[in-house]
């Protein structure tokens, strides 16, 4: 949507120049007269509802223009991570990939609830927070390093060698082991050389 419009700017901006550019070309002094008459012409006092709206159409303008150059330059969010490549060639990871791998393995441990991942990443340091909603009953300390060291294990499995890991626990009250749902799977093993 932003090209479009972009697109349909730039036309018009450079539509107008050459509107203008045309008659200067042919008759450069003609031009600077007619330019001379009509500024002769506008008359606006210091202080009347006039010169009111035309500062407010102006300031409306250039916050408009100032909006347009922010959206022209703001960086697209990167949603993919290079893992590795060979040669010329890359391979990248898309961040809905490392997002479901970390909720599917770390909601099949015990007293795992719920796990909310949120990736960010630069194209190459991927940024991992997971909030990781538990029974209340949950040894907190002990189950912050199972889920740390399986998010890790993950990570490694997919590939990633620079990341940043976060994690937030919420025991949710009024919820125990007995009640918490099993989605029937054997947790996923940590892969051979992981400490357990």
């Amino acid at each position: 949507m932003l090209n479009v419009l972009n697109r349909i700017f730039i036309t018009i901006v450079l539509l107008g120049l050459i509107v203008v550019l045309i008659p200067v070309a042919v008759t450069p002094q003609g031009v600077a007269q007619l330019a001379a008459s009509i500024l002769l012409q506008v008359q606006v006092d210091s202080f009347s509802v006039t010169h009111l709206i035309v500062a407010v159409v102006s300031l409306v303008g250039v916050v408009v223009c100032l909006f347009l150059i922010g959206l022209e330059w703001r960086r697209a969010a990167v949603r993919a991570v290079i893992i590795g490549g060979t040669g010329s060639g890359s391979t990248e990871l898309h961040v809905g990939s490392i997002s479901q791998r970390l909720r599917q393995d770390l909601e099949d441990l015990p007293q795992v609830r719920q796990v909310s991942p949120s990736i960010s990443t630069n194209g190459r340091r991927v940024d991992v927070r997971l909030e990781v909603q538990t029974t209340a009953d949950v040894d907190v300390p002990a189950k912050a390093v199972e889920i740390e060291r399986l998010a890790k294990a993950s990570l490694a499995r997919l590939g990633l060698q620079k990341f940043k890991l976060r994690v937030k626990i919420v025991c949710v009250p009024g919820t125990n082991s007995d009640s918490a749902p099993t989605s029937g799977r054997t947790p996923t093993a940590l892969p051979p050389g992981m400490p357990s």
